[in-house]
């Protein structure tokens, strides 16, 4: 049966490092993103205080005029690194569907010690472990998003 609802996904099991328990975390995050494309995750390891300053952060660039989120624009369509504004990325394109571009403003990040060589930076790599665009008006923005990371 498909969900009807947004589930919450505990991360523990996985951080056990049970093959059982990886396999169960797995899973309910297969079902998620199949069946209704979000999930709400608990147990990540992921300090409160570190949580709640990239929040902040992060409200601090959407806040600002479009001019500045402009400054750190996607370098290419392609490209998830940088700012999107409303209605400039489709879900569906995904799915190699037209349809009306989705109601929501991002700022994307990527893996920042991706190593160079030719799986990470060739041409079959594609955009996938393209440099970050960061933004230079919010201080502090790189060194907290850089910081959160799994334990």
């Amino acid at each position: 049966m498909q969900l009807q609802h947004v589930p919450t996904i505990d991360l523990a099991p996985y951080f056990e490092g049970t093959p059982e328990g990886k396999a169960q975390v797995a899973k309910e995050v297969d079902r998620a993103c199949k069946d209704i494309g979000f999930l709400v995750i608990t147990n990540h390891g992921i300090p409160s205080e570190l949580v709640d300053r990239v929040y902040s952060l992060s409200r601090k660039f959407f806040n600002q005029p479009m001019i500045e989120k402009r400054k750190v624009d996607r370098p290419s369509p392609d490209m998830v690194r940088g700012y999107s504004a409303i209605a400039e990325e489709s879900l569906s394109y995904s799915m190699e569907e037209a349809a009306p571009g989705d109601l929501k403003e991002s700022f994307s990040i990527g893996p920042t010690d991706v190593p160079d060589d030719e799986y990470h930076r060739g041409a079959a790599a594609g955009p996938h472990f393209a440099p970050n665009v960061w933004p230079e008006t919010i201080e502090g923005f790189k060194e907290a998003t850089q910081t959160i990371s799994m334990p």
